[in-house]
């Protein structure tokens, strides 16, 4: 299952990996390391945004990147919510 928002700069992104801290999303844009990141989801009608650090990309055969990353500030209904879009628990503590 996936989860698709887009980025803070407007392209498509598509939540694919989530654990309540560290995410993976496909994009058409890599992300250096250390770079930071904004996605924004539309969960349940109500706007999601979420502030990560990528932790690096790889280019997919499609042409899209997977990007590996940590969330940063995330509130705890936040990530409770992202998860449970995403078919998921609760996060770890």
């Amino acid at each position: 299952m996936s989860v698709h928002g887009k980025l803070s700069t407007g392209e498509d992104a598509e939540l694919v990996a989530f654990d309540g801290n560290h995410l993976s999303f496909r994009t058409p844009r890599a992300f250096a390391p250390g770079a930071p990141v904004e996605l924004r989801f539309e969960l349940s009608g109500a706007p999601l945004a979420v502030q990560a650090k990528a932790h690096g990309s790889k280019r997919e055969p499609d042409g899209l990147f997977v990007v590996r990353g940590r969330t940063i500030g995330q509130r705890r209904e936040d990530r409770e919510a992202l998860l449970a879009a995403l078919g998921g628990g609760s996060p770890s503590p």
